[in-house]
C-alpha cells in the first residue's frame, strides 16, 4: 500500500440503530449506497484502462508523462474508495468493475480517421472522456460527504482533499485538452 494513504474511518463507531430506525427508507437508502458506489468502481476500472491506454499511446512526450501521475493517482483513489465501501459494509456488484474494463475496451472501436492506430483525433476524445470520468468522480466525493454526515465513518476532510485532487486533475486534463484540440484540427 503507496504510504501517505488518507484514513477514511473516523475514531468513533457509527451510531446503532433502533429496530425502528431500520425501516424500508433505511434499507432502501443503503441498497441505492451500493448501487452508487458499484458503479463508481466501474467507472474508476474505465478511467484507469483509459489513461493506461493514453499513456502507452503517447510515450515520451509530456501528456504520457501526466497520464502516468494521473494513473498512479487514479489508483490510489480506487482502493480509497474501496476502503470507504469496505467501511460502510458495501460489497461493490464486481461484474460492474469488469463492465467497466469491457466499456473502456469498446472505446477503441470508434472511427479515429485512421485504419489503424491512435491519432491526433483518438487523444481528444481520451482526453475529453478522462475530463468527464473525472468530473464525476468530483461529485461522488462531493456526495459521500450526506454519507460521512449521516453514517459518522467517513473523515469529510479526507473527502475534500479528494475533491482537490479532481479539481486539480481537471485543470490539466483540459490543458492537455486545449493542446491537442489544437494539434487535432488547428
Amino acid at each position: 500500500m503507496p504510504t501517505g494513504r488518507t484514513t477514511f474511518v473516523t475514531d468513533h463507531a457509527p451510531p446503532t440503530r433502533s429496530r425502528d430506525d431500520q425501516s424500508g427508507s433505511t434499507r432502501d437508502a443503503r441498497r441505492l449506497l451500493a448501487i452508487y458506489l458499484s458503479d463508481h468502481l466501474a467507472g474508476s476500472s474505465g478511467g484507469l484502462a483509459l489513461a493506461g491506454r493514453g499513456r502507452r499511446s503517447n510515450e515520451g512526450n509530456e501528456l504520457g508523462r501526466y497520464l502516468l501521475a494521473l494513473e498512479r493517482e487514479l489508483l490510489d483513489e480506487r482502493a480509497q474508495l474501496e476502503a470507504i465501501a469496505a467501511s460502510l459494509a458495501v460489497r461493490p456488484a464486481r461484474w460492474k468493475t469488469v463492465m467497466g474494463r469491457v466499456a473502456a475496451a469498446m472505446g477503441r472501436l470508434k472511427r479515429n480517421g485512421r485504419t489503424l492506430g491512435y491519432s491526433p483525433l483518438s487523444r481528444v476524445v481520451e482526453l475529453e472522456a478522462l475530463i468527464a470520468g473525472v468530473t464525476t468522480k468530483r461529485q461522488l466525493w462531493r456526495s459521500l460527504h450526506v454519507v460521512a454526515a449521516t453514517e459518522g465513518v467517513i473523515e469529510e476532510a479526507a473527502l475534500d482533499r479528494l475533491t482537490m485532487q479532481a479539481e486539480g486533475q481537471l485543470e490539466r486534463l483540459m490543458a492537455h485538452h486545449r493542446v491537442a484540440a489544437a494539434v487535432a484540427f488547428g
